[in-house]
């Protein structure tokens, strides 16, 4: 990696003169230059990278799967939390210990709840479980959701729904691996509405964003249709 000894400049094409951008003088018909020259001196200067040994270093290139994985989760739930709080709906990762009892020094060995986004407001509750990682699997030449991501997802959303007064729903909400043979899913376990939703982050903003905006609007959806007292509540539109 090479950088200029002095910012701002370029070799220069006679006798490997540097040329100082700053004392340059452009005329009328070569203006537009002056943009070309700015915008080479900048990546120069921010060592670009190239084949070449040099004192300047970059960050390697992000490769850890469980930071990718807090990254898509705080992804979700800043897209929500833009859209949903200024209608009142607060959304955040929540955590708290189980409802355990016994022996304090026991209980200490118990993990706590983490629940990647929560989105509370207007008698309304929707516990969100995001995965950077396929939500289906293959057994026995079935398909079928993560037994783990089941289980995981109906005792955080029980957990959460039973101090609320207020309709809790759920959603696991998951990469798109090319190749899945899984579908959107809409369940209901012991009385918990569950959605099953992939998002394809291999397409652009737009579909993301609208993605993003129909796993949850689905459930807002239905609660407003199944329960009287959500009508009273405001009608949520994300985009």
């Amino acid at each position: 990696m090479r950088r200029p000894e002095q910012p701002g400049t370029l070799p220069g094409a006679v006798g490997d003169r540097e040329l100082e951008l700053s004392k340059e003088q452009f005329g009328h018909f070569d203006a537009e230059d002056s943009t070309l020259l700015t915008l080479g001196a900048l990546v120069r200067d921010m060592c670009a990278p190239e084949h070449a040994p040099g004192e300047a270093e970059l960050p390697r290139t992000l490769r850890d799967e469980c930071a990718l994985r807090r990254l898509f989760e705080q992804v979700v739930r800043g897209f929500y939390r833009h859209h949903l709080g200024p209608l009142g709906y607060a959304v955040a990762a929540e955590r708290r210990p189980w409802p355990a009892a016994g022996d304090p020094a026991d209980l200490a060995f118990l993990p706590h709840l983490n629940a990647d986004v929560v989105i509370r407001g207007h008698r309304q509750q929707v516990i969100v479980e995001c995965k950077f990682a396929p939500v289906f699997t293959r057994h026995q030449g079935k398909t079928m959701i993560k037994p783990d991501y089941v289980r995981q997802l109906v005792s955080y959303a029980s957990d959460f729904r039973g101090e609320f007064e207020g309709a809790t729903r759920a959603v696991l909400l998951g990469a798109l691996i090319q190749g899945s043979t899984g579908r959107d899913l809409d369940v209901e376990i012991d009385r918990l509405p569950i959605a099953v939703r992939q998002v394809d982050l291999s397409t652009g903003p737009d579909a993301i964003r609208a993605a993003l905006t129909a796993s949850l609007q689905h459930l807002v959806s239905a609660s407003s249709s199944t329960d009287s007292a959500m009508t009273r509540c405001p009608t949520i539109t994300l985009g």
